[in-house]
């Protein structure tokens, strides 16, 4: 009767790990799904604008998504932002951009060849882009 108990305990231990391994794989896949089926949206309702406000490079951030979308980074060889910023769902928000040489982004950007790098994360996923200004 011992055995058939320890049996019976090691059976049900057996299906517990089970089932909390295919819930956890189900919601990963179900995550991943949803973040590949979200980037394209996510990227169409994100607007980004430079400004010049008073001696200082302005980057308006819009997020028209459901979610929130954090900034980490926007460099350049003469850009940079201070922190990571969070911009909240339906919401804008105007970012500093600290410029370390102000004649040599001048000229580069009237050169058109001023490369930017954007690091941004939603959703669990981070992506980083490429762009000349």
């Amino acid at each position: 009767m011992d055995i058939a108990k320890v049996i019976g305990v090691i059976v049900f231990i057996s299906i517990i790990i089970i089932e909390i391994f295919v819930l956890n794989v189900n919601e990963m896949l179900t995550q991943g799904i949803y973040q590949i089926t979200s980037l394209p949206n996510a990227l169409k309702n994100l607007y980004f604008k430079f400004y010049y406000y008073k001696g200082d490079l302005i980057l308006c951030a819009n997020n028209q998504n459901n979610f929130s979308i954090t900034i980490y980074n926007i460099s350049g060889k003469y850009t940079y932002i201070k922190s990571p910023q969070t911009v909240l769902p339906h919401t804008t928000k105007n970012i500093t951009i600290v410029v370390t040489n102000w004649n040599e982004f001048i000229k580069s950007y009237e050169d058109n060849s001023y490369n930017l790098t954007t690091k941004l994360g939603f959703l669990g996923l981070n992506v980083t882009s490429y762009s000349v200004i």
